[in-house]
């Protein structure tokens, strides 16, 4: 496979003095290949366009584009040949850091905890729009005049914006890149880390319910009443973004990678990976490998 084969390992250098890094790129086009690091990145595309790969997610993207990209969340940036035939060019402004670059105690002030919260949900990439996008665009604009501190003030000025903002979407899915709170106690938790792990086995309500002390009946109505949908949705959602994930990263047969994820059988796999991609799974290799 050639732009979506096994995502490459990037080390991301901070710059001399500093604990982050923050740079402008003017290229020709978007290069980076389909890669990871243990940092997080925030993106600003002020000029380009093409499409742009988040885990298991796909978009097109403009200027404007802004995306938060959590640790290990592998991602790519494909600049599109412009249709006018003029010159591609690829203008962004990038911060990347490593969610500790203050310190671990530093995260854990009560002021701190919105910032901490967002950096979580990162693990699924977030685009911003709207006013939040703006904000941003404008204090990331005048960094460059800011010394080494300024612009540490600034990075932590952007997240307290971002933190608070409601202008988001998260855009892997909850499959793609399952992630645990090493500090979350209690029962979501712990029915979320038994369904994953068991994702590739036939996974029914009532043993999951038993999982966590709870009648049938009962885990019914507080899994839709915390999760937002229902216990087999989120369950065809997580092997989906299983699957997502084998089609990128392997060469392994469709037919497969439907059985790896838990599905007992093929027909039942292409319906619900239509419904959560709105493409079957041999065109969503396609389009990303071609």
């Amino acid at each position: 496979m050639d732009r979506f084969g096994k995502a490459s390992y990037e080390k991301v250098l901070p710059q001399p003095g500093r604990s982050f890094a923050f740079r402008e790129f003017d290229l020709p086009r978007f290069d980076s290949p389909w890669h990871f690091h243990p940092e997080v990145e925030l993106t600003l595309v002020l000029e380009g366009n093409g499409r742009r790969f988040v885990g298991d997610h796909i978009d097109d993207f403009g200027p404007g584009d802004l995306v938060l990209v959590g640790p290990e969340l592998p991602h790519y940036w494909y600049s599109e040949p412009d249709r006018a035939g003029g010159p591609d060019r690829a203008h962004s402004l990038v911060f990347q850091f490593l969610p500790g670059f203050l310190g671990p105690a530093f995260m854990e002030l009560p002021e701190m905890h919105g910032i901490a919260r967002m950096l979580r949900d990162a693990a699924r990439g977030i685009r911003f729009t709207g006013d939040t996008r703006r904000r941003v665009e404008r204090i990331m604009r005048g960094l460059e005049s800011r010394a080494g501190p300024g612009q540490l003030l600034g990075l932590l000025e952007i997240l307290n914006v971002l933190s608070q903002s409601g202008n988001r979407r998260s855009l892997a899915s909850e499959g793609f890149t399952p992630r645990f709170d090493t500090h979350a106690e209690g029962r979501i938790n712990r029915f979320q880390r038994y369904i994953l792990e068991n994702l590739g086995e036939p996974i029914r309500l009532e043993d999951v319910a038993a999982h966590v002390n709870m009648s049938p009946s009962a885990f019914s109505r507080y899994f839709k009443k915390v999760m937002g949908k229902t216990f087999s949705h989120f369950v065809n959602e997580l092997r989906v973004g299983q699957a997502c994930r084998a089609l990128l990263e392997t060469d392994r047969p469709i037919s497969e990678i439907a059985f790896a994820s838990g599905f007992n059988n093929l027909s039942n796999f292409n319906r619900r990976f239509l419904e959560f991609r709105g493409v079957n799974p041999r065109r969503f290799r396609e389009e990303r490998t071609a």
